[in-house]
């Protein structure tokens, strides 16, 4: 029964957008526009090149040296996570549990700190937020800090036993199926983004917010555009905080790409959910601590 009624909402939901748009039109073309100028002028230049790298890495081979001298599966996953960026980290965990690499404890203990933004990206739009640089690499360092203290929060396995396989791609066979790979995340991230983002001019185009709400909200539907629109707030306090459940926590388009990536798998979306509170908790706590001790940023 209640899945039919989530289902008759999600029913009513897309009618409602469907007949809105069509009788708006003027601003369904002119929102999509807007967020493909701002996905290739700020997403794509800041991610391709990166995703592509990562890929590459690992398709030839560097995860498998890091095997041969890791002691434990947790610590591959944190570092495979760390390279490649969201929502890549996810993807390698199920497949390493389709391959019976990891068990099911270990792959829901493991989602929790699996979860790292790009940071060429991050870094980016942070340089353009505050005074200095350095500023820029403290809140990116944040990040990563929150995610290891997760991480060895996990208990060490019983059996560290990992199948390294050593690829034997050549670099041009790599490269083309790590190029179709990287512009499949690519178009994912721009259709999940663009979809929740048309859903969100719908507020903002006919209700005034506070500013804070307007941020929160344009985050909450577009981490993009919560970063960029963050650069109203005068509180740097508040504006790190948001950044992190932007960044940390996620955007709906973020937690639905996960949850796309788990179906059909045992790993649990809440151990995942309880791994972004935990992370956005620290990074906002240290945040905060940071503020209070200086006032240039």
């Amino acid at each position: 029964m209640k899945k039919n009624y989530k289902s008759i909402l999600l029913l009513v939901s897309l009618l409602f957008l469907f007949f809105f748009y069509l009788f708006h039109s003027e601003l369904l073309v002119k929102e999509t526009i807007s967020y493909s100028t701002l996905f290739f002028h700020n997403i794509f230049p800041t991610s391709f090149i990166f995703i592509l790298l990562s890929y590459l890495l690992i398709e030839n081979n560097l995860f498998f040296y890091l095997q041969k001298i890791m002691k434990r599966k947790a610590l591959y996953f944190y570092l495979v996570s760390l390279i490649s960026g969201y929502p890549a980290g996810m993807i390698y965990l199920k497949e390493a549990l389709i391959n019976h690499e990891v068990t099911i404890k270990e792959a829901n203990q493991y989602s929790m700190f699996s979860h790292f933004p790009n940071p060429i990206f991050v870094l980016y739009h942070c340089n353009k937020l505050f005074s200095h640089s350095i500023y820029s690499i403290i809140f990116y360092g944040i990040i990563i800090t929150s995610q290891l203290i997760i991480y060895l929060m996990i208990p060490k396995e019983k059996s560290n036993h990992f199948r390294a396989t050593k690829a034997n791609n050549s670099f041009t066979a790599s490269f083309q199926k790590v190029l179709l790979k990287t512009m499949s995340v690519l178009l994912i991230i721009y259709g999940t983004s663009i979809f929740f983002d048309l859903i969100s001019c719908i507020f903002l185009n006919y209700f005034t917010l506070p500013n804070y709400l307007y941020v929160w909200l344009n985050g909450t539907f577009d981490l993009t555009k919560g970063i960029m629109t963050s650069s109203i707030l005068k509180s740097k306090k508040l504006q790190g905080i948001l950044l992190y459940y932007f960044i940390v926590f996620g955007s709906i388009p973020i937690h639905i790409q996960i949850k796309s990536i788990l179906t059909d798998t045992s790993i649990s979306y809440r151990s995942f959910l309880k791994g972004r509170i935990i992370a956005f908790l620290l990074c906002s706590g240290c945040w905060i601590w940071i503020i209070n001790s200086t006032t240039t940023i």
